[in-house]
């Protein structure tokens, strides 16, 4: 195993972010999407965070405002490569009702966003008052 040098469960999540991108990538897409209608307090806390001079690692330590934010819930923070230039990042808390959502950007380079796709909601647990598949209540009487 690795010697994770002390870092904590959320840096945990950034380091398997890094693993496939450059910080300043995650920098652009949290840039980009800072005043897209559908962000979320996750954007909103780590882009006050890096208004503040913050590094993204120092951002997720204890104690943060982005620490906070996550030890209130269960914390996603995924990135996906699609395609060579075409980044994705899951970001947000696991609740009900879901507090994610996928930032989907064009790159033009490292740390540079050529197009944001998109800031969209997802719902793990089925959309919000639509009871349908597993989120169905079972009756056990």
């Amino acid at each position: 195993m690795r010697d994770l040098h002390g870092a904590n469960n959320y840096q945990q999540l950034l380091l398997s972010a890094l693993a496939l991108v450059h910080e300043a990538d995650l920098v652009a897409l949290l840039r980009a999407a800072r005043k897209h209608p559908e962000r979320n307090r996750a954007i909103d806390a780590l882009n006050r965070e890096l208004n503040n001079g913050v590094r993204l690692w120092d951002a997720f330590a204890e104690p943060s405002p982005v620490h906070a934010l996550f030890a209130e819930k269960l914390p996603e923070f995924r990135v996906r490569v699609p395609f060579p230039d075409h980044l994705e990042l899951d970001i947000g808390l696991h609740s009900l009702p879901s507090q994610l959502v996928t930032i989907s950007a064009r790159m033009a380079g490292t740390g540079r966003v050529a197009e944001l796709i998109g800031v969209v909601p997802y719902y793990p647990e089925g959309l919000p008052g639509v009871r349908w598949g597993w989120n169905l209540p079972i009756d056990l009487n």
